[in-house]
């Protein structure tokens, strides 16, 4: 089923998709059919198309609410054809302070916790695979210096890993349905070890970490 915003403002016939109802397109001898009780918003700008949609996904109050008053743009509705990928992530800042001993590893001031929001549609568990890179050595402000080797990640059991512009993988698991985390205490995750680099100049060092989700549902 297509629906086009223009052609019925009010939507007071709009049918309710059903999921494993066929949809006919005689443009193309391919079948497709709804997989959900959702509309899905084409997004033409984005790339998306009639079988291919990559817009949000709306009921049909949704769709009655939005354009329930005249001057909404024209938009395209399809109904749910594949799974609707939706996970956010927000990804911790890293402090370590003043650190005086370059002798040992530096603890972080703060935790590390990595936090997801899971929305797919059809909701379901994900399985997915997390890495972190740098994007830079850590540098000081002046931009003269830098600290290499010295950011790593630790893991009970194994072996500490030198981060670099590599991505390093630190979990794989299952994500769950809605809120959850992933949370490291101050001994684990990413730490600082100023023994690897003999060079170091005093100074305030920063840089940017690269997160990589992979996940598949």
């Amino acid at each position: 089923m297509i629906w086009n915003s223009a052609l019925n403002s009010t939507n007071q016939n709009l049918p309710s998709p059903v999921a494993g109802t066929g949809i006919f397109d005689p443009s193309t001898t391919e079948q497709y059919k709804a997989i959900s009780s959702y509309w899905q918003e084409v997004d033409e700008s984005s790339g998306g198309t009639d079988h291919a949609p990559v817009g949000d996904l709306y009921s049909n109050t949704d769709i009655s609410e939005k354009f329930s008053t005249v001057g909404n743009p024209v938009t395209t509705f399809v109904w749910q054809q594949q799974p609707k990928i939706d996970i956010k992530m927000t990804v911790p800042d890293i402090d370590f302070g003043t650190v005086n001993n370059v002798s040992q590893v530096a603890p972080r001031k703060n935790s590390m916790v990595v936090g997801f929001d899971n929305n797919n549609n059809p909701a379901g568990p994900v399985t997915l695979t997390l890495a972190v890179s740098l994007a830079a050595p850590l540098t000081s402000d002046d931009g003269l210096n830098t600290m290499n080797n010295v950011l790593i990640y630790r893991e009970a059991g194994k072996s500490d890993q030198i981060l670099d512009t590599d991505p390093y993988q630190i979990y794989s698991g299952s994500l769950p349905n809605g809120p959850s985390s992933i949370d490291w205490d101050k001994d684990q995750g990413i730490l600082l070890n100023l023994a690897n680099d003999k060079h170091i100049v005093s100074g305030h060092y920063s840089t940017t970490l690269n997160w990589t989700l992979i996940n598949s549902i």
